[in-house]
């Protein structure tokens, strides 16, 4: 299909929020979270489209160095749907790294 591309919304690197608008006349899909967390107290980290504030996912994620849990969490295959306007937020606390992908499609007409 034309105009359909993969598309990476957020990489987020030692920063509380990135936010990635979605421009006028497109749609974003967004398909795939990564977060990860390097170090420290356990984090919490969740993706939010704005200007509703709907969350898309949350969690808290623990570092490798706790016993009980990975560093690491990866959803996948999410297909939500965000229109042209809104914005694909990401926050967390400051040593969560994150990744926000999927596709970035031209919006239906009429």
């Amino acid at each position: 299909m034309a105009g359909v591309y993969s598309h990476r919304f957020i990489v987020k690197h030692q920063e509380s929020d990135v936010s990635y608008p979605v421009p006028l006349g497109l749609t974003a899909i967004i398909m795939t979270v990564t977060a990860f967390v390097a170090a420290g107290t356990p984090e919490d980290y969740q993706i939010v489209i704005d200007p509703t504030g709907a969350t898309v996912i949350m969690g808290t994620l623990w570092s490798l160095t706790e016993p009980i849990t990975a560093g690491t969490v990866q959803y996948t295959n999410l297909r939500v749907v965000v229109h042209g306007g809104e914005s694909i937020r990401a926050s967390s606390g400051f040593y969560v790294d994150m990744t926000v992908s999927g596709y970035l499609l031209p919006a239906p007409q009429g």
